[in-house]
């Protein structure tokens, strides 16, 4: 989906919901922090880029990585809640390589770590039953992502932590994603409700292009946060 579409269907998502002018107010402003999962998936953009794209996929793997936030419902209709979040979202991966010897003979493996460091907005509609003191909902939500930057870290002694990589320093800037995920309210454990959500977060839109690739992000979150 494009950028420019993803960025109007945000706006009416956000305009139509102010049309029940009776029902705008902010609704339970919370806090959010949690764990991501995250790695990235490479596609052949030619034909003759099949062969890397399978060699290198091989190698990635999910890296760990953090994320914290804030929330705020602003629309209520019966079951259907609308709000806003803002978070510092961390993505990346993990790739493994081997290592040698000055005369090129294979002494181990070892890996890299690929952090990229996301502040998203989102705009979330949840599907709320309230049926009592731990209550699902049901949520997705549209975000535009800013790439604020990356930071490489290795296992291999000796390495440079400020090594560029060309293809992270050609990622856009603004892109957009969805989450779509699940979670419970819990009341009556603590004086104010608690909230537990698990998400997929895949990209929308590729992070990086040059006619040969594309490279998007895909993550998973777990996140727990407290409504005021």
């Amino acid at each position: 989906m494009p950028l420019k579409k993803l960025m109007f269907l945000s706006i009416l998502f956000f305009v139509s919901s102010l049309s029940f002018a009776q029902n705008f107010k902010l609704w339970d402003f919370g806090v959010r922090a949690g764990l991501t999962y995250s790695a990235i998936q490479y596609t052949a953009e030619d034909t003759s880029a099949t062969d890397f794209v399978n060699s290198i996929t091989e190698d990635i793997k999910y890296k760990p990585g953090f994320s914290v936030g804030v929330y705020s419902d602003f629309f209520r209709n019966k079951n259907i809640y609308i709000g806003v979040g803002a978070d510092y979202y961390q993505k990346g991966y993990k790739s493994k390589v081997i290592v040698t010897n000055d005369l090129g003979q294979q002494t181990g493996t070892g890996h890299f770590n690929y952090r990229l460091d996301y502040l998203t907005f989102s705009f979330y509609a949840k599907f709320n039953p309230n049926v009592g003191k731990i209550n699902p909902f049901f949520i997705i939500a549209p975000r535009v992502d800013y790439y604020m930057g990356y930071s490489i870290s290795s296992s291999i002694p000796g390495f440079d932590s400020n090594t560029k990589n060309n293809i992270f320093e050609q990622y856009k800037k603004i892109t957009g994603s969805v989450s779509i995920g699940a979670g419970v309210e819990i009341f009556g454990i603590l004086k104010n409700p608690v909230l537990v959500e698990f998400t997929f977060v895949p990209d929308l839109i590729n992070q990086f292009n040059n006619g040969f690739v594309s490279i998007k992000n895909k993550s998973f979150g777990l996140s727990a946060g407290l409504q005021f």
